[in-house]
C-alpha cells in the first residue's frame, strides 16, 4: 500500500479560490473570458462575437473587473478588455483541453419537441401551479 499523502491544512487561499470559481461560474463570463483569452477586445467587438446585448456584457465585464480577473483600458471612446489572471487564464486552458477531448464524443443535446415537452410530468405539474 502506498504511503498516505498528507491532507491540505486550513489556507486563506481556499476562500480566494472558491470565490475565483464563483466568478467563473456562469456561461455568460466564461464565454468572454474564452474570448479574451484568444486577444483583448472591446464591448463592442466581444458583443458581436458572442450575440449577446451591451448591457449583458458590460454587466458581466464590471463583475470580472471587479474581481481583478480582468483589466480595461481606454483607447479613445473604446475600453479594450484583456484577461489579467493568471490562475483563471490557466483553469480557462484545462477546460479547453477537456471541451477539445469531450467534443468528438459527447452526445448531441437537442431540445426535446414542444409535444413531448407538454406531455412530461415536469409540464404538467407546472401548467398546475400557474
Amino acid at each position: 500500500m502506498p504511503p498516505k499523502r498528507p491532507l491540505p491544512a486550513p489556507s486563506p487561499s481556499f476562500a480566494l479560490e472558491a470565490d475565483l470559481l464563483r466568478a467563473l461560474a456562469h456561461p455568460l463570463r466564461l464565454h468572454l473570458l474564452a474570448a479574451l483569452s484568444l486577444r483583448p477586445a472591446s464591448v463592442s467587438e466581444l458583443c458581436a462575437a458572442l450575440g449577446k446585448a451591451q448591457a449583458a456584457v458590460s454587466q458581466q465585464l464590471a463583475l470580472l473587473r471587479g474581481r481583478g480577473i480582468v483589466a480595461a483600458r481606454r483607447e479613445g471612446t473604446r475600453v479594450v478588455y484583456r484577461l489579467d489572471h493568471p490562475l483563471a487564464e490557466a483553469l480557462l486552458r484545462v477546460l479547453a483541453k477537456s471541451r477539445a477531448r469531450l467534443a468528438p464524443s459527447a452526445p448531441a443535446r437537442t431540445a426535446a419537441s414542444p409535444a413531448a415537452a407538454a406531455s412530461s410530468p415536469s409540464a404538467d405539474r407546472a401548467g398546475r401551479n400557474r
